[in-house]
């Protein structure tokens, strides 16, 4: 499962400025919808387990966000030593 996450990762990463794009035009809407099948499509090509669909992967991508953010807020009040930015600290669940 943790290699899935980091799989995740690795493919937003590099169509990050799209998917992160804060606009909620139509266009930036339409642009999002076609990156997330890209990612889809290249997810599915480099995994031989359950073929997931865009909506599954952005679904994942959004939980792993709130999940760093609660984990950034532990780290800056002292509740975690570990630093939730790393790339290490993605969860093994």
């Amino acid at each position: 499962m943790a290699s899935e996450k980091s799989l995740l990762v690795e493919l937003v990463a590099k169509h990050f400025p799209i998917i992160e794009n804060k606009k909620t035009d139509g266009t930036t809407l339409r642009q999002k919808s076609e990156e997330w099948k890209i990612i889809m499509q290249e997810y599915n090509s480099q995994t031989a387990l359950i073929p997931r669909l865009a909506e599954n992967l952005k679904a994942q991508w959004e939980a792993m966000k709130i999940a760093a953010k609660k984990r950034g807020c532990k780290y800056k009040n002292g509740y975690s030593r570990q630093d939730p930015w790393s790339p290490l600290s993605v969860q093994q669940d």
